[in-house]
């Protein structure tokens, strides 16, 4: 009897064991869970970057996030997504693993049992939003020549009209207000300074070129452009050159109008090729005698392949400048970025403020605007700038910006200097001088020109391009006097930091 106890005990432990057995196998070949899974994509930037994986609370969504970049590098490449997954033992997995999914539409995934149960999968992108990275940089500024208006042969140095960089020549358009039969375009090289020669100053087709002809400037494969002021009437012209030593043909002559804010043409930009493809001229409006506000306008042509697109600019009013402005300038970043450097200034109450309080009084603005993006623009704190703004130019070293700014104290007669900005990194853009890391925002200053008369507002910058990490700049300071007008150039060379 003992010995049929045992038995049927370990019979019915036996029938026990089986039949959790066999409910383990039945629970085991529905299973339609998902056992291991990894994803990734074979971006640029970052090699096998893997994809982080979540799931929905019902466990029917499959989350992929991608790896934070920064907002410099192109965006991961979702187009072929590869996904290795593992279902549950006797599972077969729709398609095959490893999967290639094109994640920038939702993907799916379907696991089906050995008893023929299944479940689809839905998988998402998730983005995760870049970054801010911005290149840090060391730089060296060292003067590479400087003459004087005298030395340089100037008849007009007290005007300053006109600067720019073309091919292995600095241009300098040497001229007064009125019609000048001496006026010329100087030609000198532009790592020395030693004059090379004049070249032809167009007369054909204005009605009194020489006097208002009033800036150079030159577009993206070094074309030279010269501008009519739109003053008393005018009108706003360019006249092109398609050699340096070609006769220059009269390109854009857009009569005034009231689309034409009067005095547009102080300072101009180019932007583009203007023989070739898209490009654009943005040309400010600011009085080039005394101290009389304008409305806060600018004017902006396109062109394509040589051609304006229209006549008529478009014209647009910058709402920061709510009281207008005395001087200014418009440059647009680059044909395909619609960035806008915007630099004016404020002569509200010259010169009858309070010398005492002046330099606290209407300082130079400096902002970056795109316009329609809906976002607030940049500014560097005003604290960084005089009171009077000459000129400003924006330009591009490795991946980084700079800016040169010509300005003058208070006083038309007083001294002026150049300084040069790092724009690199919005986060400085705060800082007040002899705050600490200052240097890296603003990261030089030239010695200040003496005195002058400048009520024409006059002084000019031109930025010639030596390789993606130097250039040189140059400052027209301008002086009625030959002997104590400069023009200056300046070297910068610029390495990133480690």
């Amino acid at each position: 009897m003992k010995t049929l106890k045992y038995l049927l005990i370990l019979l019915v432990c036996f029938s026990c064991k089986k039949s959790e057995q066999t409910n383990l196998q039945k629970e085991k070949d529905t299973d339609v869970s998902i056992k291991g899974i990894v994803a990734f994509v074979n971006n640029a930037p970052l090699k096998n970057d893997t994809l982080d994986v979540s799931f929905s609370d019902n466990r029917d969504t499959i989350y992929l996030t991608t790896v934070p970049l920064p907002s410099n590098v192109k965006p991961i490449d979702l187009s072929s997504v590869t996904i290795e997954l593992e279902a549950k033992r006797g599972a077969t997995v729709e398609p095959a693993s490893p999967i290639k999914l094109d994640l920038n539409s939702i993907g799916k995934i379907l696991i089906k049992s050995e008893e023929g149960t299944s479940k689809t999968y839905q998988v998402k992108a998730i983005v995760s939003k870049p970054f801010d990275v911005y290149p840090q940089f060391t730089s060296n500024v060292e003067k590479i020549w400087s003459k004087s208006g005298q030395e340089l042969g100037l008849n007009f140095p007290g005007s300053g009209k006109g600067l720019a960089v073309s091919g292995d020549y600095l241009l300098v358009l040497d001229n007064a207000v009125d019609k000048q039969s001496s006026a010329a375009i100087r030609l000198y090289d532009k790592m020395t300074g030693v004059y090379v020669k004049n070249i032809k100053f167009y007369e054909g087709g204005w009605t009194d070129p020489r006097s208002y002809s009033w800036n150079l400037d030159t577009d993206d494969a070094g074309h030279l452009v010269m501008g009519r002021l739109n003053s008393g009437g005018a009108g706003f012209m360019l006249d092109y050159y398609n050699a340096i030593d070609g006769v220059p043909y009269i390109m854009l002559n857009s009569t005034a109008g009231s689309d034409l804010p009067d005095n547009t043409g102080k300072r101009f930009n180019v932007v583009g090729d203007l023989s070739a493809g898209k490009a654009y001229v943005y040309a400010s409006a600011a009085h080039f005698f005394g101290a009389a506000k304008q409305n806060p306008m600018y004017s902006v042509w396109e062109f394509n392949d040589g051609k304006p697109v229209n006549v008529r600019p478009s014209a647009f009013s910058y709402p920061a400048a709510t009281s207008g402005w005395y001087n200014a300038v418009v440059q647009r970043e680059s044909v395909d970025q619609n960035t806008l450097y915007i630099s004016w200034c404020n002569e509200d109450g010259y010169p009858n403020d309070n010398l005492d309080t002046w330099t606290s009084l209407h300082p130079i603005n400096f902002h970056i605007f795109q316009p329609g993006s809906g976002k607030s623009a940049l500014s560097i704190n005003s604290k960084n700038f005089g009171y009077r703004m000459l000129d400003t130019k924006v330009f591009p070293m490795l991946n980084g910006k700079f800016m040169a700014m010509l300005e003058q104290s208070y006083s038309t007669g007083g001294s002026m200097k150049m300084n040069i900005f790092n724009l690199s990194d919005p986060t400085l853009y705060s800082l007040n001088p002899g705050d600490a890391n200052h240097e890296s925002l603003r990261i030089f200053t030239s010695a200040e020109s003496g005195p002058t008369s400048n009520d024409g507002r006059y002084g000019h910058l031109a930025i010639g391009n030596i390789s993606d990490s130097e250039s040189v700049i140059y400052v027209y300071f301008p002086n009625p006097n030959a002997t104590l007008a400069k023009i200056e150039a300046y070297k910068i060379k610029v390495t990133p930091k480690n």
